[in-house]
């Protein structure tokens, strides 16, 4: 936030600084769709009149949170996992986030089927969502799962499983962004 405070930094940084910045943390091509993003809603080239900012009250012009999903899905990198996690997280609308933790979690509280479509998981977390608490439910839902019912705690299966970073793929790319941001 002290390096790139606004949509207006962030579009004027280099591909070389924010990948220095975030140098470490993975994930560096979100860092360069978010500087997309940043780029467009700047330049204003993206007409997103969904998009307030964090004090203005979402839906004033009267759109659904469909449609301000929709909005948001049309930006670069953005689609329906961050486009809830954006409405719930940050404008604490009352929409559902499920992530692998969130999921393992409804599953295992509700005795849900394992083999629960994500659709019908995602319309069961919609229920279940207290009034003008979503960034609260999430927040804690996802801190439940990661310390309390873990995988191994609830012998819960994730979706998808990771591979292990030491002598991977994603190892080698890490040590080869390291070099080029260095020179």
């Amino acid at each position: 936030m002290k390096d790139f405070p606004d949509y207006a930094s962030l579009a004027k940084a280099s591909k070389t600084d924010l990948l220095k910045h975030r140098s470490g943390l993975g994930f560096n091509s979100r860092a360069i769709r978010l500087r997309e993003c940043a780029k467009l809603v700047a330049s204003s080239k993206l007409k997103v009149k969904s998009i307030p900012s964090p004090l203005t009250p979402l839906l004033q012009r009267g759109e659904s949170l469909a449609q301000v999903r929709n909005e948001l899905m049309k930006l670069p990198g953005i689609g329906p996992y961050t486009s809830a996690a954006i409405m719930a997280f940050a404008w604490n609308k009352d929409v559902p986030v499920v992530d692998t933790n969130i999921r393992r979690v409804l599953i295992f509280l509700f005795k849900l089927d394992e083999k629960i479509t994500p659709a019908e998981l995602e319309h069961f977390a919609e229920k279940t969502i207290p009034k003008g608490k979503s960034r609260e439910r999430h927040n804690a839902l996802m801190d439940y799962g990661a310390l309390e019912l873990t995988a191994r705690k609830t012998k819960i299966k994730p979706l998808s499983k990771q591979s292990k970073f030491e002598g991977s793929d994603r190892q080698v790319r890490g040590r080869i962004m390291k070099e080029l941001v260095k020179r």
